[in-house]
Parts: C-alpha cells; structure tokens; sequence
C-alpha cells in the first residue's frame, strides 16, 4: 500500500458525508493486474470491465453495489450508524453483509481508482478444507436470511430445504455442502465424527 493511501481516503471520506465505505482498486502480484475478484465482483458489478490499471480509463470515484473486505475503510459516522461486521459471520461474506446494511441507511459505496492496493490472496494448493467450505456456506445461508429485501420466512423456507438436500447426498468422508472439491482439512481445524473443532 503507497504510504499516502490512508491520507487520501481518510480526505475523501470527509469531503463526502454520504460516502459509507470506500476501496481502493485491488491489484494483483505485479502491480499492473487488477485482481481478478475484484475486477469482476466490484467493477464490473459498477459499469467498468478491465483487467489492467494502464488500459483503464476509470474515473476518480466509481459508484459500487459492493465492496471488498480487503483495504475497506469506513468512516466513523457509518460505523456508529449500521455497526461493524456481524460476528455471525466470522469469515466469507461479511463484508456483503455490512454493505448491504450500509445502503439500507442511505449510505454510498465507492471505489477510488487512486493510490492502488495490493491484494496478498490465500492459495489453496489441492483444493479447500472442509472449516473453509463451512464459514463460505454458513455466509452464503446468513446472507440469504438476512436480505432485507427478501422475506425471512421464505429464505428459511429454502435455507432448509437446501440444507436438507444436501445432508441426503452426504458421501462417506467428505463434507456434505462443498461447494468445491474435498480435500482434507487443515491440522488446525481438524473434522472428526461429522464436527468441525477448531484448538
């Protein structure tokens, strides 16, 4: 992160009072590579389709539906307004979550095409373990029961339904709701009997 990247959001959050959070755009190892998540689950969701800084002719300030956890800042005003991610959460769509709530109160979402930031990614050499497969579907369930622009009663309706399903195609060793290829779990968070443990 350029060492002046805090100063210019911390300026732009002040001149915007209607401004609720604000990223950066996110790079990749090179510094020229808009992340590939980011391009497409933020930018593109706003209007613009690129995939490096130099070829983009973004404006200062871009408009989003949503935000990237990843380098968010958020004003104090949004944060006494809407709170702080939902501790439900833990991991994995949190940040949808927040940004949902931000636009519920009124508040915009944007992207300053200023002062890129690196995104460090985790890489799943062999797939994903079962703990991380877990916390993506319990946020995927969370952000279904908690759209307020959804009913909860039918969200619940189908949260359990899916869930249901997916427990009858259980196969033996494997965790029943992957949305990605089993692997063995991490020593950290171990899967024994049908639970997860975590140390």
């Amino acid at each position: 992160m350029p060492s002046e990247s805090i100063a210019h959001y911390v300026t732009v959050l002040r001149e915007d009072l209607s401004i609720g959070a604000l990223n950066a755009i996110q790079v990749g190892g090179r510094w020229q590579t808009i992340d590939r998540a980011f391009a497409k689950g933020v930018l593109a969701r706003s209007g613009f389709r690129c995939e490096t800084i130099a070829e983009s002719d973004l404006p200062a300030l871009i408009e989003a539906p949503v935000l990237f956890g990843a380098a968010l800042a958020l004003p104090r005003r949004a944060i006494e307004r809407v709170g702080g991610f939902d501790p439900l959460y833990f991991a994995y769509g949190e940040e949808i979550d927040l940004c949902r709530r931000l636009k519920y109160h009124g508040f915009r979402l944007v992207v300053t095409s200023q002062l890129p930031v690196l995104h460090l990614r985790t890489q799943y050499a062999g797939g994903v373990s079962d703990f991380v497969l877990f916390l993506k579907l319990k946020g995927t369930y969370l952000g279904r029961l908690k759209d307020p622009a959804g009913s909860f009663r039918h969200a619940l309706s189908a949260t359990l339904r899916n869930s249901c399903r997916r427990q009858s195609e259980i196969h033996h060793g494997g965790y029943p709701f992957s949305f990605a290829r089993h692997t063995p779990a991490p020593k950290c968070c171990e899967s024994s009997g049908g639970s997860l443990s975590m140390p």
